[in-house]
């Protein structure tokens, strides 16, 4: 019928026809590499808040099927174990674009290392950012070594500082050859501290640590690379020293180790990106009330709104013996990031940029 072809504003006795309705403005798309240097250099991105995690397994968890294999069988060819590592990184990096993340980081031998950041960038392109491990500052040592460590420190203080110097060479050596690889960041993993203190006095840290420290990220910041200084624990004592070496961002922000995003966000956020701070305990537990308000306190404190954060656990997420973490919880966590910038993009009138598909409802 004619009258049911007539739109709303043309109705009868209409003085006027209505205004059509303003759209929403859609804020523009960045791929989620672009989003992750955008926190790192201390701006807001557009779009959901970047998302990482130091290391991440639960693949097949994720997708509910297995997934092509990493390793290679001795003795496969040269095309072959190529192919095999393509299939992996494809299938791996669907895992990560669905769960919103930014940063793609593999631990493993470096040869292995090389070969899969090779293989994530021919199937991915600069899609996402793509993360190594080298440090070569001191962190806490291991049982076996605790008092050989101890003991150099104290009685052979010359000693000490000539294999800081050597670790530090080898730490950016490493860094150059995964830069020719296409990596693009540097995950320094060194722990400095416990929950309750760090392992060196801040006097020793700045003898023995800060120097190094300092030198290594400014080898990094030559190559072309973005520095990640991750530490457990404490290091709130320790965090003018870590500031000033100029990281590009810290991760860990340890919340059971007096590590507050709030008051840290506030005294440091002008000058380092922050990464993490959602506790692992309520993950390993299922704690989904604890998990949504620690994750908004994250976000809300962070810098979501300011810019220089990127949103993440303050460990890795495996399962197993290693931490515990099931997939369910950690979709519960990345679900009630996607509601809160939700919230953000209906409170500004706009569309979010990524247009992802929601990890979860809140349940």
């Amino acid at each position: 019928m004619e009258r049911n072809k007539r739109s709303q504003s043309e109705a009868p006795g209409r003085k006027h026809p209505r205004p059509p309705a303003c759209p929403r403005e859609v804020e523009p798309k960045l791929t989620p590499r672009a989003r992750a240097i955008e926190a790192l250099e201390l701006r807001r991105p557009p779009g959901t808040v970047p998302t990482c995690e130091l290391a991440f397994s639960l693949f097949e968890e994720w997708l509910g099927e297995p997934i092509r294999p990493f390793a290679v069988p001795e003795g496969t060819g040269i095309r072959k174990r190529r192919a095999m590592r393509r299939a992996y990184a494809r299938d791996t990096a669907e895992v990560y674009r669905q769960m919103g993340h930014c940063i793609i980081t593999n631990w493993m031998a470096e040869q292995d290392t090389i070969e899969l950041t090779q293989a994530y960038r021919e199937e991915t392109g600069d899609e996402f950012m793509l993360g190594f491990p080298a440090d070569g500052t001191f962190g806490i040592p291991d049982g076996s070594h605790m008092e050989e460590f101890v003991y150099l420190l104290a009685d052979r203080p010359a000693e000490a500082r000539e294999e800081a110097r050597r670790r530090i060479d080898a730490a950016l050596a490493t860094a150059a050859r995964l830069k020719a690889a296409g990596a693009d960041v540097v995950w320094m993993g060194s722990d400095y501290a416990m929950n309750a203190a760090p392992f060196l006095s801040p006097p020793m840290f700045q003898e023995f640590v800060s120097p190094y420290l300092r030198r290594v990220i400014e080898g990094f910041r030559a190559l072309g690379l973005y520095v990640i200084k991750h530490s457990d624990g404490d290091i709130n004592p320790l965090m003018d020293e870590i500031v000033a070496a100029r990281p590009h961002a810290i991760h860990s922000l340890d919340s059971i180790a007096n590590m507050d995003i709030r008051r840290i966000k506030q005294r440091y956020g002008d000058r380092v990106a922050l990464i993490g701070n959602v506790p692992h305990g309520p993950l390993q537990l299922d704690r989904r009330d604890v998990i949504q308000s620690s994750a908004l306190y994250c976000l809300e404190h962070g810098g979501v709104r300011q810019g220089g954060y990127i949103f993440s656990t303050s460990n890795a997420v495996f399962g197993g013996d290693i931490t515990g973490i099931r997939i369910e919880p950690y979709r519960f966590m990345l679900s009630v990031r996607d509601r809160y910038m939700a919230g953000l993009a209906a409170e500004a009138g706009r569309a979010p940029a990524d247009g992802a598909e929601p990890t979860g409802g809140l349940e």
